[in-house]
């Protein structure tokens, strides 16, 4: 942090890209117009501080905040899409990106994990309602006080410390989501939670607050998390602070050799050609984390409300962890034996067998780099052509092709065929 508050404005302007700071500048421009109070706010103000040029646009207005979008959507000639229960609208710029604006709020929760409910209320009410100090800071964007910071709690000094800090003793209460955004942020930003934070954090989690939200919404906090380059350590904090069992995406703290694996299914990733991160990422970690186990993948498949084709892929990993193929330690399988074994592999399932299983790694590699998109050159047409009756047998005569040419990688289309033929007289 080098800002000096006496000179805020200045380093604003420095931080901000042109087109964002001309955006700032219009919405400055409609507040003063529609006599509106309006503040950038939460994320963005943090991210400014922390010297990030690009940064979302988050709008907070004292006043009437739809109304407030649709009059800046005329002169942005944007796309305004309201949400009235929660007072909020987003604006699709014409060079696709959005911006939030909403109502200066305060928010009641009817019981723990609830959805809140919300009504009109000042700048202070609204910065009060939020998860963190950190995120609980506003700039204004009026004349009389233009980027004046508003920091009722504390958030640039607890920047400044490295600190994530809670406003008050039932936050992780009234929304458990907070206990896995603060897991991000901490691993994300390089900060600690304040030691009384995490007194209420994990006070929260043995009294079972994170029961208390719908799987639909665990699965939306955590998900993009786990799709995220801080996935692994998200993990291993979430274990250490007991998050992982509350969540019941596991029965005991991650063993050793679970916790290697996380930290190799990166590698595993790159190692087969493909990011290490994204959805597949995710399940590749949920795979590690299931070790093999059927009742584990159904847990965490129930509580983090995936998908239909995350919870195939999850269960497909699954099934390899349980009873990986033989012939994976096998220093030289045959090529056909290893395709055929791994073709109904998922990518989940290759990368969290390679990190968990060191001496199967080079075999995996093998198979999907070299030998998974290999296809033999004779189809059904050609058993027809070269005298024989259409059959149900036809699939298993073109995969004695297939396995042929993946072990003989000379053999020419005249060798497959026969070796198609052999198997349909056997």
């Amino acid at each position: 942090m080098t800002q000096a508050r006496d000179n805020l404005s200045a380093f604003i302007a420095q931080q901000l890209d042109p087109e964002q700071g001309e955006l700032l500048r219009t919405i400055a421009e409609a507040a003063a117009g529609l006599q509106c109070p309006a503040y950038l706010v939460g994320g963005p103000v943090r991210d400014l501080l922390l010297q990030r040029r690009q940064v979302d646009i988050d709008i907070v207005v004292e006043g009437d905040g739809p109304h407030f979008a649709m009059a800046l959507a005329e002169s942005l000639e944007a796309k305004c899409t309201i949400h009235e229960p929660f007072l909020t609208a987003a604006l699709e710029l014409p060079d696709g990106s959005v911006l939030h604006v909403a109502t200066a709020r305060s928010e009641s929760y009817e019981r723990p994990g609830a959805l809140p409910k919300v009504q009109p209320a000042s700048l202070a009410e609204d910065l009060g309602r939020r998860d963190f100090s950190i995120n609980a800071m506003a700039l204004s964007l009026n004349p009389q006080d233009f980027a004046d910071l508003y920091d009722p709690y504390g958030g640039c000094d607890d920047l400044s410390e490295g600190l994530l800090r809670v406003l008050h003793q039932r936050s992780f209460l009234d929304d458990p989501t907070r206990i896995i955004r603060g897991l991000g942020f901490q691993v994300r930003m390089g900060l600690c939670f304040e030691a009384e934070t995490q007194a209420w954090l994990q006070e929260a989690v043995r009294q079972g607050a994170l029961d208390t939200v719908s799987p639909h919404r665990i699965g939306e906090a955590l998900m993009p998390l786990l799709a995220n380059d801080v996935a692994v350590d998200v993990l291993l904090q979430a274990d250490q602070l007991g998050v992982l069992g509350a969540l019941d995406l596991t029965t005991e703290p991650l063993a050793e050799p679970v916790r290697a694996a996380l930290q190799a299914a990166g590698a595993a990733l790159e190692a087969i050609g493909l990011p290490p991160q994204g959805e597949l990422a995710a399940l590749t970690y949920l795979a590690i984390l299931s070790q093999g186990e059927p009742l584990a993948a159904r847990r965490i498949t129930e509580a983090l409300h995936l998908n239909k084709q995350q919870a195939r892929l999850l269960d497909n990993a699954t099934r390899y962890l349980a009873q990986p193929p033989e012939m994976l330690a096998d220093p030289q399988p045959p090529a056909s034996s290893l395709f055929f074994a791994l073709e109904g592999a998922g990518i989940p399932a290759l990368a969290s067998l390679w990190g968990l299983e060191r001496n199967r790694r080079a075999n995996i590699e093998r198979f999907w780099l070299q030998l998974r998109s290999v296809k033999a050159d004779v189809s059904g047409d050609d058993l027809i052509e070269a005298g024989a009756e259409p059959s149900p047998h036809f699939a298993a005569a073109l995969r004695a092709a297939l396995a042929h040419k993946l072990d003989h990688p000379d053999a020419d289309r005249a060798a497959q065929l026969r070796a198609a033929l052999q198997a349909l007289d056997r």
